[in-house]
């Protein structure tokens, strides 16, 4: 259910769950390309994303209506520039100069008063000029999702299928010296919610699978474009998981979580059973918050011991033009196949309204974890701060100048891998990038 809504009858339960606003829109996705503060792993014991309270809250955009059908078409367009595209030490980094071009659609069709159909879709054409002379054109889907929610007597169904295809290798936490990494994933899935009276259970299964390879570019100025690939292996993972939701009052839910998992992968299997206490929901119309914590028991050769998974997210309208963000967490992860590794997150994220047209967001975050099983075990710290300025001119239009710097410290060295972390690993990246949309 939107996290936004906590119903506590039957009727309002079915009808903001069919009716609800779609969770992802075009701006969300825009933000979640432009900056790195949200970087996508696939956690061992959900495949699901980042909560949608870790974004701010924002004005709808412009809508269309065709028959149907309404909802939103957006389009973009954009130049980055970064001096470390392949996450390198300073000796052997490599620039890139990108121009892109996106797409994003997202279609809701009211099949009746107790089902909707929902399509989402974001595309990006990518192309890439390197500092070597070498050039490459790409085609990620950042994100898509296919749904259908309805409902019968006292249950609420949902089935969806979500599928992405991504490039950057900054999305897995543990991978250096590589310029880019192809990886495609999709989850497809089953939730169904019943209305208990006092509680509500909701039981939900779904299956992901993904894959990924690996492609780096020489730093020289004769080389040939690719010098190196390497598949990072593919994992497919079952999951099953029952949740028990209470009201503690109209506008908070707490309750009980446990899910279990089958993964299988070309670098070995993974079991796991994470139970756990959760709650969510809004203090205030200007405070709203979404609390998680478990244990983690995990059966992987070699073996892990007993570890806790854990997520706090803080969303504060502080002033009319000030919004804040804060988050942590600390849970395992898949990185490549099947191997694992623990990371904690900790990042705050802030949104100032200067005018009525222009607004400032400033998100610095620190990432810390180590290697557990797979690559030779070692540790590494992410550190970074993502600055972006934004100008809404007209109603339909929105441009955005994104500043990123990150810097990487590994440990543990590992040898013969394109995928490594080692102690000749760590890098500094810089990346500025112009950005405009239009909603349709």
């Amino acid at each position: 259910m939107p996290r936004e809504s906590y119903p506590t009858s039957k009727v309002t339960l079915f009808r903001r769950f069919l009716h609800a606003d779609p969770a992802t829109r075009w701006s969300v996705i825009l933000c979640l390309i432009l900056t790195t503060s949200l970087r996508a792993q696939e956690r061992v014991r959900t495949a699901a994303g980042p909560l949608p309270i870790q974004e701010f809250k924002r004005v709808p955009e412009a809508t269309f209506r065709l028959g149907p059908f309404d909802g939103e078409l957006g389009g973009s367009a954009g130049v980055e520039y970064t001096d470390n595209a392949n996450l390198a030490p300073s000796s052997s980094k490599l620039s890139r100069l990108r121009f892109d071009q996106g797409v994003d659609l997202d279609v809701t069709w009211v099949v009746s008063h107790l089902s909707q159909l929902e399509i989402i879709f974001a595309g990006r054409l990518n192309e890439d000029l390197y500092g070597n002379g070498t050039n490459q054109t790409n085609f990620e889907i950042p994100f898509s999702l296919i749904q259908y929610k309805f409902s019968i007597s006292d249950f609420r169904i949902r089935l969806y299928d979500s599928f992405s295809y991504t490039q950057d290798p900054g999305l897995v936490p543990t991978v250096t010296n590589i310029t880019t990494l192809r990886e495609l994933t999709n989850t497809t899935g089953l939730n169904v919610d019943a209305n208990l009276g006092l509680a509500i259970l909701s039981l939900s299964a779904d299956f992901t699978y993904s894959d990924a390879t690996a492609s780096s570019v020489q730093s020289g100025s004769s080389a040939a474009f690719v010098n190196q690939t390497a598949s990072t292996g593919s994992l497919e993972s079952l999951r099953a998981e029952a949740k028990v939701s209470f009201p503690l009052t109209q506008t908070i839910l707490y309750g009980i979580d446990t899910s279990v998992t089958r993964s299988t992968g070309s670098t070995g299997n993974v079991n796991s059973l994470s139970p756990g206490l959760f709650i969510h929901g809004k203090v205030s119309p200007e405070l709203d918050f979404d609390l998680a914590g478990g244990l983690n028991v995990v059966d992987v050769k070699p073996s892990v011991r007993l570890g806790y998974y854990f997520s706090g997210v803080i969303r504060h309208q502080t002033t009319r033009n000030l919004q804040v963000i804060l988050t942590a967490s600390h849970d395992l992860i898949f990185t490549t196949g099947t191997d694992l590794t623990e990371e904690t997150y900790l990042g705050i994220a802030g949104r100032l309204k200067l005018t009525r047209f222009i607004t400032v967001s400033a998100t610095p975050f620190y990432r810390f974890g180590n290697v557990k099983t797979g690559l030779t075990p070692g540790t590494f710290n992410t550190y970074g701060v993502d600055l972006i300025l934004a100008w809404k001119p007209r109603k339909r239009w929105t441009t955005a100048l994104t500043y990123d710097w990150t810097r990487n410290q590994s440990g543990t060295s590992t040898s013969g891998n394109i995928i490594s972390i080692t102690s000749n690993d760590n890098y500094i990246k810089n990346a500025i990038a112009f950005q405009i949309s239009y909603a349709f």
